[in-house]
C-alpha cells in the first residue's frame, strides 16, 4: 500500500495556529475574475465544481451562488472548521489535492485559490483529471501583493527577517505565479491568464493580521511569532497608520482537460 500523502509540515503548523487570523482578514477574489473562470469554462447554475485546497473558504463563497453545487476539499482541521462555520450548507471533505476525495468524472471544474504552490504536481493533476469531467477546467487564483505606502517596504522587510525558513514545497518556485510545469503540457490546453483589481481597507491591526496569517510567521514558536508581529506593529506605528488600504492583484489562470 503506498504511504498516505501528507500536509507539508510548515503549512500545517501555520495554518493550524493562523487559520482564525487568515480568516478575518485573507482577501476574497474579484467577482470579476470568477464570472471570467465561469464564462472561460463555459460552467453554469447547474455545474458542480470542486475548491480544492479551501482554507476557510474565502474562494468557495464567491463559487456558491455561481455554481449549482460546490464541494470544499481541505485536510486541515482548523482551517475547515472556520469554513464550515462561516458556510455551514456548503459540503466540506478532509482531504488533498494528490488523493482527491471525490468520485472519477465528478466535477465540471477544479478551483483552487492560493493552494496550488503547496500540492506535489504531478500526483495533483493525476487527481485533478480523474475527477474532473471530459473537457473540465481547472482555474487557479492568485492574491498577489501589490501593497504601497512608504512603511510597506520596511514591513516587508520585518517579515523576511522574522519568516520560517524551512524548506516547502515552493522554496524554489517564484511565489504568486502558476507552475511552470503547467505550460507545454498534452493533457491540458495552453494556459490562459487574465488579471483583475482586488483591493480591501484595514485598520492597522487588520495589517498585522495579514502578516499573522502567512504560514512561514503563524509557523514559529509562539516568542518569535509574537517579536515578529511586534515589529510589524511599531513599523505601522512610527509611520502613523492608522488605516491602509491594501492592493492585490487577483492573477486568474485557467486550462481545461484534454481527453
Amino acid at each position: 500500500m503506498s504511504e498516505r500523502p501528507r500536509v507539508d509540515p510548515l503549512a500545517a503548523a501555520g495554518f493550524t495556529e493562523g487559520a482564525a487570523a487568515y480568516e478575518r482578514v485573507r482577501p476574497e477574489y474579484p467577482p470579476a475574475a470568477l464570472d471570467w473562470l465561469f464564462s472561460t469554462l463555459g460552467l453554469s447554475a447547474d455545474s458542480r465544481v470542486l475548491d480544492l485546497g479551501a482554507g476557510t473558504g474565502k474562494l468557495t463563497r464567491g463559487l456558491v451562488g455561481r455554481a449549482g453545487e460546490v464541494v470544499a476539499v481541505e485536510p486541515l482541521d482548523a482551517m475547515r472548521a472556520e469554513l464550515s462555520r462561516v458556510l455551514p450548507g456548503v459540503e466540506d471533505l478532509p482531504g488533498v489535492a494528490e488523493a482527491i476525495p471525490l468520485e472519477d468524472a465528478s466535477v465540471a471544474a477544479v478551483f483552487s485559490g492560493e493552494a496550488f504552490h503547496w500540492f506535489s504536481l504531478e500526483p495533483a493533476l493525476a487527481e485533478i483529471r480523474r475527477v474532473l469531467v471530459p473537457r473540465g477546467g481547472l482555474a487557479v487564483l492568485w492574491n498577489v501583493p501589490r501593497w504601497g505606502g512608504p512603511w510597506a517596504r520596511e514591513v516587508g522587510e520585518a517579515i523576511e527577517r522574522h519568516r520560517d525558513t524551512r524548506e516547502h514545497p515552493w522554496s524554489h518556485r517564484p511565489f504568486g505565479t502558476f507552475d511552470e510545469g503547467m505550460h507545454g503540457r498534452a493533457d491540458f490546453t495552453p494556459v490562459r491568464t487574465e488579471s483583475f483589481p482586488n483591493e480591501h481597507r484595514y485598520t492597522a491591526a487588520g495589517v498585522v493580521d495579514q502578516v499573522a496569517s502567512m504560514s512561514f510567521i503563524a509557523a514559529l514558536p509562539e516568542d518569535a511569532r509574537v517579536a515578529a508581529l511586534a515589529e510589524v506593529a511599531g513599523v505601522l506605528a512610527a509611520h502613523g497608520v492608522e488605516e491602509a488600504v491594501l492592493r492585490w492583484r487577483c492573477d486568474a489562470h485557467v486550462t481545461v482537460r484534454v481527453g
